[in-house]
């Protein structure tokens, strides 16, 4: 719990609830760090068993997925949760037992098994936030893919949420965004229109930039430019429907989402490259969602 609120950020508790599947504290009451982990800690130790227990808690953010050195055993700002934990283990163990092996798990649509710790690692990568304009078809169309790919959505709201205070600001929600998902989706939607100035036309501009064609909002790209500055390894630029491409970044490799297999298994081929826990082993992902074609 201290050492939730002293090295964690707001988004990082923020995440671990959606993880845990733990109540928000209401928004109104505008809850500090403290009140957050306190909450948190005292919802997962009233469950007696399963994935989601305080042990759970603790196993999950001291391990590689979680990607927090200061967590992890060894660490100096873990010590003394590592040191209370083994001490209180110590006086409840029973007594030794014959080592027994490692438990593994079949994961759903696969024959073959996983160790405990890479069961948990791919449970957990598995959020996208997604960063959009105004198209909500476009937007449900692409949270019914993802939704079929076995992946959750980190919502606005959420990352709002996550960067705490009444009235956070876009680039901290954008930050918290970053903070609490495994990769983030720029979704680029013609939203608004426009076109080069005549008076600064010149020979070297595409026939796009000449005439009035559809564009990302301006805060769309403002926002995946920060995204990018935070992490651009776990960034996937999406456009769906015909959008002028963005001159200063148009050497970067677009994912052109339609409703044909190819784009689909680019779009897939993307997200695990960020590592995410993508379970294309069944037939919903093929159908998944009504993209336009691309013109």
């Amino acid at each position: 719990m201290n050492l939730l609120d002293r090295e964690a950020t707001h988004s990082v508790i923020e995440s671990l609830y959606m993880r845990f599947d733990v109540a928000h504290l209401p928004a109104q009451f505008n809850p500090n760090k403290l009140k957050k982990a306190t909450h948190l800690v005292e919802e997962l130790d009233k469950r007696a068993s399963g994935e989601t227990t305080l042990m759970s808690l603790v196993n999950y953010v001291g391990s590689r997925a979680f990607a927090r050195a200061e967590f992890q055993r060894g660490n100096p700002a873990s010590e003394d949760l590592y040191f209370n934990l083994d001490r209180d283990l110590e006086k409840a163990s029973p007594p030794p037992a014959p080592p027994a092996k490692p438990p593994t798990f079949e994961r759903p649509g696969t024959s073959g098994s996983q160790p405990a710790e890479t069961l948990s690692s791919a449970l957990s990568s598995r959020y996208v936030f997604v960063v959009r304009g105004r198209d909500q078809v476009a937007y449900d169309a692409l949270a019914q893919l993802l939704s079929a790919l076995d992946l959750r959505i980190v919502t606005w709201e959420d990352a709002a949420r996550g960067a705490g205070g009444g009235t956070p600001h876009t680039l901290d929600i954008v930050r918290a965004g970053v903070d609490m998902a495994n990769a983030v989706i720029v979704l680029m939607t013609p939203d608004d229109v426009g076109q080069v100035k005549p008076d600064f036309m010149n020979v070297r501009d595409s026939t796009a930039e000449l005439s009035l064609s559809g564009q990302a909002r301006q805060n769309v790209v403002f926002e995946a430019g920060w995204a990018m500055a935070l992490s651009q390894r776990t960034v996937v630029l999406v456009r769906v429907g015909d959008v002028r491409p963005i001159s200063d970044i148009d050497g970067l490799n677009y994912v052109w989402l339609t409703g044909d297999l190819s784009s689909r298994r680019s779009l897939i081929g993307r997200l695990k490259a960020c590592d995410l826990a993508v379970d294309d082993s069944g037939d919903l992902w093929r159908t998944a969602g009504n993209f336009p074609a691309q013109l």
